[in-house]
C-alpha cells in the first residue's frame, strides 16, 4: 500500500505520536526561525488533526503544507516538502522461516524513550504558574492591607482581601513545584485568616468567621505552619466571644494554646480566655482590639526564591 516519505520517516524514529512529533517539531521551527531570520516561524505550531492528516489517518495526503509549516518541515527533515510527501512503496521486510531450522533471530534491543520528550516531561513536571514576581506581588498586598487597616478598617479592605484570596486560590488550581506550593498555601492561609479577623470586626455571622478560620487552619496544618494555626483559633475565640458564646470561645482558646503552648503566639490565646471568662456586659458592643500580631504573622514569611 502506497504511503508517504514523510508518514516512513516519521515512524522510522519513532514520532508518530502527535506529542513526540511537537517535541521534535518545536526544535525545528527554532531553527527555521534562525536561519530564515523570521521570529515568527518559532511560534508555527501543527494541530493534531494537520499532523494525523500528513501521516495519512484521515485519507490519502496529497500536495505539501503550506505558508510556516513549509518551511518548518524543510528544516526537520533536510528536504523539501514536496519530496517529502511523495508517494513511495514501502519497502517489505524479509519474513522469517522458522521451520528450516534457521537461528532465531537475535533479540531486539530494548527502547527507550527519546531524550528530547523525557527533558519535556520533566519540564512539564516541575514547571510553575506562580514565579517569585507573583509570590512577591501577593505577600507585599496582604501586608499592604495590614499597613492600613486601622485607618481604613474591614468594610474599604474586605474587597482587596477577598480578590488576593480568590486569586491565590485559582493559582492553586494550576501546577508548581512542592516548595512553592507550599508558599502559595502559606500565603493562602493568611489570607482567609485576614479575612476571618476583618469578618469579626465587621461584625458578621459567626458562621462566616468560622469558614475563613477553618480554612486558613486546614492550609496551615498541611505546611505544618503552627502559628497560623493558633492565628485562626484566636480569630475564632475572638468571633465566639463577640457573639457572647463565652465558653465556646475559652475552647477555641485553649485549642489554640495546646498547639504550642511555649511560644508568643500563645500569650495572644491566654488574652482570649482570659476575656472569654471575664464575661463583661459590654462585649457585644466593642469592636475588636486592634492585633499588631497580625503584622508579624504576616511579615515574618518573605516568598521563597522560584
Amino acid at each position: 500500500m502506497a504511503t508517504t516519505r514523510f508518514t516512513l520517516l516519521v515512524q522510522e524514529r519513532h514520532w508518530d505520536s502527535y506529542d513526540k512529533f511537537c517535541i521534535h517539531f518545536s526544535e525545528a521551527e527554532k531553527r527555521a526561525a534562525e536561519r530564515e531570520n523570521d521570529p515568527r516561524l518559532a511560534r508555527a505550531d501543527v494541530s493534531r488533526s494537520s499532523f494525523n492528516r500528513w501521516m495519512g489517518r484521515t485519507g490519502t495526503f496529497r500536495g505539501a503544507p503550506r505558508h510556516d509549516a513549509y518551511l518548518v518541515l524543510r528544516y526537520m527533515f533536510d528536504m523539501s516538502p514536496e519530496r517529502l510527501f511523495e508517494q513511495v512503496e514501502p519497502v517489505p521486510r524479509p519474513s522469517i522461516d522458522f521451520t528450516t531450522g534457521a537461528t532465531a533471530p537475535p533479540a531486539l534491543a530494548p527502547e527507550f524513550d527519546d531524550p528530547l520528550a523525557v527533558v519535556a516531561q520533566t519540564h512539564r513536571l516541575t514547571s510553575s504558574n506562580a514565579d517569585a514576581p507573583v509570590l512577591m506581588m501577593v505577600t507585599q498586598s496582604i501586608a499592604s492591607i495590614v499597613s492600613r487597616y486601622e485607618a481604613l478598617g474591614p468594610h474599604q479592605l474586605a474587597g482587596e482581601a477577598r480578590l488576593i484570596r480568590e486569586m491565590l486560590h485559582g493559582v492553586l488550581g494550576g501546577q508548581q513545584p512542592p516548595r512553592v506550593r507550599a508558599e502559595l498555601f502559606r500565603l493562602a492561609s493568611q489570607a482567609a485568616g485576614l479575612l476571618g479577623y476583618m469578618a469579626v470586626d465587621a461584625g458578621a455571622r459567626f458562621e462566616v468567621v468560622n469558614a475563613y478560620c477553618a480554612e486558613s487552619e486546614s492550609l496551615a496544618r498541611e505546611i505544618g505552619e503552627v502559628s497560623m494555626q493558633m492565628w485562626a483559633s484566636g480569630t475564632r475565640s475572638l468571633g465566639l466571644y463577640y457573639h457572647k458564646r463565652y465558653a465556646e470561645a475559652d475552647d477555641a482558646a485553649s485549642a489554640g494554646i495546646a498547639l504550642d503552648p511555649d511560644t508568643p503566639q500563645a500569650i495572644r490565646l491566654v488574652n482570649g480566655r482570659s476575656r472569654a471568662l471575664a464575661r463583661p456586659a459590654t462585649a457585644a458592643k466593642l469592636r475588636p482590639p486592634s492585633d499588631g500580631h497580625l503584622i508579624c504573622q504576616i511579615n515574618s514569611h518573605r516568598s521563597p526564591t522560584v
